[in-house]
């Protein structure tokens, strides 16, 4: 079997196997839209990921790794600051001013979270996954601050910072770890729940992504893909940004810090930034179909990159 194919099979089974699955029930079902973001939102985004981070990061997270935490926020500003230099820098070639800043949003912030959690434990364990926390978290918070300030003249919305479940729930795991107290371990069956909830946790979100992709298949039409603005961002989405940013991570000795970082570099565009369009002017068809084709063509170019940068 080739490099390609075992990492196809790894990115099949840790991601996009749910995203298809979430896809087919809520066609089957005819789900509406609503009901999916309340859920991923109120349940799993407010309740679920952040109780999985704690466990996570309370149960992997490696005490003697806590000082190279920075270093994944310090990267994660990188990504997003090259990704929106980049982007602006492409949306002069044919990308009407108007639309440039749902251009830009789409192209800043790629699928840090859900997708990169499937791969990065599939690939290298839970361990390394607690530590892409950080780098989850930073970039959550710049989505939506400097995310909302493509639409609001710069301004940020700070709020996100005392409202943000998965910060406070890293947060207080760190504090916990770092004075090597657990509350785990005391009560067997109760810590039984907790580990299913969590290993049900990902799948779930995938799910409801999936949903959320299906829905944007209204926005889908085969002539629309030659549109500039969606054919710029999935030439540099896909073919631009992974082999620059590889070129940065490449030369990194700190070996999990490169490794989670590689599999950043290959994620498809993020389906919130079709929420912070819908929420603040953004152009919502345009954006919904931009990632929308970044998501399923994510399915070929994550193995193919990875492949390349992996090696065999």
């Amino acid at each position: 079997m080739t490099l390609f194919s075992e990492l196809f099979i790894i990115s099949w089974n840790g991601a996009f196997r749910w995203l298809l699955l979430g896809a087919i029930v809520i066609s089957l079902f005819k789900i509406p839209v609503p009901y999916i973001t309340f859920t991923l939102k109120n349940i799993i985004v407010s309740f679920m990921i952040p109780l999985m981070i704690f466990y996570k990061t309370m149960i992997h997270l490696d005490s003697s790794r806590l000082m190279i935490l920075p270093q994944y926020c310090l990267w994660a500003f990188i990504f997003l600051a090259l990704s929106e230099l980049t982007s602006r820098g492409l949306s002069k070639f044919g990308v009407a001013i108007k639309a440039r800043p749902t251009f830009n949003l789409g192209n800043t912030f790629n699928n840090y979270g859900f997708v990169a959690y499937g791969l990065i434990e599939k690939l290298y364990g839970s361990a390394l996954l607690t530590e892409l926390f950080a780098f989850v978290i930073f970039t959550e918070i710049a989505l939506w601050t400097r995310g909302r300030a493509f639409f609001s003249q710069g301004k940020f919305d700070t709020n996100i910072l005392v409202r943000n479940p998965p910060l406070w729930a890293f947060t207080l795991a760190l504090i916990l770890k770092s004075s090597s107290t657990t509350p785990f371990g005391y009560a067997p069956h109760f810590d039984s729940v907790i580990a299913f909830m969590v290993s049900i946790t990902v799948p779930l979100a995938l799910i409801g992504l999936g949903g959320l992709i299906y829905h944007q298949k209204a926005h889908f039409r085969f002539e629309h893909i030659l549109d500039k603005e969606v054919s710029l961002s999935l030439l540099l989405r896909h073919f631009i940004m992974p082999p620059l940013l590889f070129c940065l991570v490449f030369s990194l000795t700190e070996e999990n810090l490169r490794k989670a970082l590689m599999v950043e570099t290959v994620m498809p565009s993020s389906l919130m930034t079709i929420t912070l369009a819908k929420l603040y002017g953004g152009k919502v068809e345009s954006i919904s179909l931009m990632v929308f084709c970044s998501q399923v063509l994510s399915m070929i170019t994550i193995p193919i990159w990875l492949a390349l940068f992996i090696g065999p």
